[in-house]
This record gives structure tokens, C-alpha cells and sequence, in this order.
């Protein structure tokens, strides 16, 4: 028989505000899920999108750094007919 893994977990403390404790314990028991459950999912979900977040910003950041090295830039008109390009690509695709 195949045993689970358990991943290593750390405690964290969270104090909440009563009534969004509240509105959680409701939205646990409407869901038929934990209100620990909803918890761990939100924070994943945040921490996911801020990593995103954080990504997109460290690398505008480093192209707006090479263009300020370099000068070097893309046109506006050179811009929009590369999307349009892959617009007509991706809609050839959904077909």
C-alpha cells in the first residue's frame, strides 16, 4: 500500500479581525471546507500572484536598465505589428 508524504510544514499565527473571522467560518461552512483550508488557499493564491508580481517588476526593471545603457528601443509601428501578427496566429489556432 502507497503511503502520502507529508510535506514539512511551519506554523504561522494569523489574528483576524472578529467579523472577517466571521465571514471566513461562513464561507468555510457554505464551501463544506475548513476555515484552515480557505486560509492555506488564500495565502498560496497570494503568494503565487505577488511572485508574479514581483517577476514582471524585477524584469521591467532590468529591460528599462539596458535601455537606458543602450538607447536601444522597439518603435511603436514595429510594436504593433508584431502583436497583430500573433493575434492572427492565435486565431488561427483557435480554429
Amino acid at each position: 500500500m502507497a503511503t502520502a508524504t507529508k510535506a514539512k510544514t511551519r506554523s504561522k499565527t494569523l489574528k483576524l479581525d472578529a467579523d472577517v473571522s466571521k465571514r471566513l467560518d461562513q464561507l468555510a461552512k457554505g464551501r463544506g471546507r475548513s476555515a484552515h483550508f480557505l486560509l492555506i488557499e488564500a495565502v498560496n493564491n497570494f503568494v503565487a500572484r505577488e511572485e508574479k508580481r514581483q517577476a514582471f517588476t524585477a524584469e521591467a526593471l532590468a529591460r528599462w536598465q539596458e535601455f537606458e545603457l543602450t538607447g536601444i528601443d522597439v518603435p511603436h509601428a514595429q510594436v504593433k505589428k508584431r502583436l497583430a501578427a500573433l493575434k492572427g496566429k492565435a486565431a488561427k489556432v483557435k480554429k
